[in-house]
């Protein structure tokens, strides 16, 4: 399966030649910021299986580790994908939904992490996770969890 993934100025051009992993909303001020929106649809899948075409990316960080790498378009100024080292065997890649050219292709939500934070109530029947702790454990968990489905199928 291959997905294109693009910035909202297309100058960054990037495809998944792999499966997507999980989907999730976060509403960490961090990417209510960086994202100029009240939470951020997040898809994870492996750093590997995402090829970049066309990259005019900076990457930084906007706390200490462990975090995300977050690369902005240097023309655009809009996110583009974020990596995570997750010390197994392959860097997980976190990608925003609404950049995937063909969304009507990905998963279904599975929970919403730093929900203390939200901006308003989302009343989804998701499982929501409130500060930081608390939000880790459930995205490892539900990430575990999918991992295993994989594997067992």
């Amino acid at each position: 399966m291959s997905l294109e993934i693009s910035c909202s100025c297309q100058q960054n051009e990037l495809v998944l030649n792999g499966p997507v992993i999980m989907r999730f909303i976060c509403h960490c001020l961090i990417c209510q910021n960086v994202y100029k929106a009240p939470y951020a649809d997040v898809v994870v899948a492996w750093k590997k299986d995402v090829s970049i075409k066309a990259q005019s990316i900076e990457f930084k960080k906007f706390r200490l580790p462990p975090a995300l790498n977050r690369g902005i378009c240097l023309q655009c100024q809009k996110p583009v994908y974020g990596y995570l080292k997750s010390y197994v065997k392959h860097d997980l890649a976190f990608i925003l939904a609404l950049n995937f050219k063909d969304p009507s292709s990905l998963p279904e939500l599975s929970l919403h992490e730093f929900y203390h934070r939200a901006i308003s109530p989302i009343e989804d029947g998701l499982p929501k996770y409130y500060g930081y702790a608390h939000s880790m454990f459930g995205l490892s968990k539900e990430l575990i969890k999918q991992l295993l489905h994989r594997f067992n199928t």
